[in-house]
């Protein structure tokens, strides 16, 4: 395909559908193991005898210059606590794979606006008056070269936001925003989906998978926000904030939305530059 827009696309959606298949492969590895051990009624203290973890003791020095190796101890959660523990499991890795869902999505944004600015001058003109305004006393633009991909994308990193790069496509393809984020098969904005994303991503790498109060009540606080973190994102409210509980189906429900957004965005992009898709 002559379209240079391809390369970020196709790379986006290889990795969201191998982050589809490992956590499709984990919870049914998961799911299976839990029934035999229900099923089987396996020893789980047997099951797990050579889990323990051999560690050394950091002052000793053995005159043989051997390392000593002593078993910290053994597994002892069983039962019940042990298949809860799976399941806590399998929550935190559905919320970790919508997260590096979200880091891939926002690398394909600046990839193909980069890509696009290079090769449509028009557009490019008016994006580096609008980055020396705002990102003036942040870079030294006397060398910066309107051919070049990787500057355009050191540049964009450093001057916009994911949110920002939104904005520009919005206004490259001005019918975007009404026929594509706010008017889809899927019946949902595209715009709140991903502000309530962002903060998904945001609790599941800093905050312990809790989205915190001060941000329900103030990025998260319309009615259709909330609607979309209790459909997408399933949690329980707890006193210090949205405790994500996602599974397996929530994670690839919104590997495909980025998907299907990351689509939609290269092709009114390669239509705007006139190109084949």
């Amino acid at each position: 395909m002559n379209n240079p827009l391809y390369r970020p696309i196709k790379e986006l959606l290889g990795t969201l559908n191998l982050l589809y298949g490992l956590i499709f492969i984990l919870e049914n590895r998961f799911a299976n193991y839990r029934k035999q051990t229900i099923n089987d009624n396996v020893d789980l203290s047997k099951l797990f005898a050579g889990s323990s973890l051999a560690i050394r003791k950091l002052s000793e020095w053995p005159k043989d210059g051997y390392a000593r190796y002593y078993p910290s101890g053994k597994f002892f959660v069983s039962g019940k606590n042990y298949l809860e523990t799976l399941g806590q499991l399998i929550q935190r890795e559905s919320a970790w794979t919508v997260a590096q869902g979200y880091e891939r999505f926002e690398s394909f944004l600046f990839g193909i606006s980069a890509i696009f600015l290079v090769n449509n001058n028009e557009y490019a003109e008016k994006e580096k008056k609008k980055i020396i305004e705002k990102c003036k006393n942040k870079l030294k633009l006397s060398n910066f070269q309107l051919n070049n991909v990787q500057n355009w994308r050191l540049v964009l990193k450093k001057c916009y936001s994911n949110k920002d790069i939104l904005k520009s496509i919005r206004k490259w393809v001005p019918n975007f925003e009404n026929v594509v984020e706010k008017n889809n098969n899927r019946m949902i904005n595209l715009i709140d989906w991903y502000r309530v994303v962002t903060e998904v991503r945001h609790a599941t790498i800093h905050s312990n998978l809790i989205i915190k109060n001060k941000v329900l009540q103030k990025t998260l606080r319309s009615r259709e926000r909330k609607a979309l973190l209790k459909k997408y994102f399933t949690g329980e409210q707890s006193i210090t904030g949205y405790k994500l509980t996602l599974c397996k189906e929530k994670a690839m429900l919104n590997l495909c939305i980025f998907a299907e957004y990351a689509l939609e965005i290269f092709n009114n992009l390669s239509d705007k530059a006139n190109y084949d898709y």
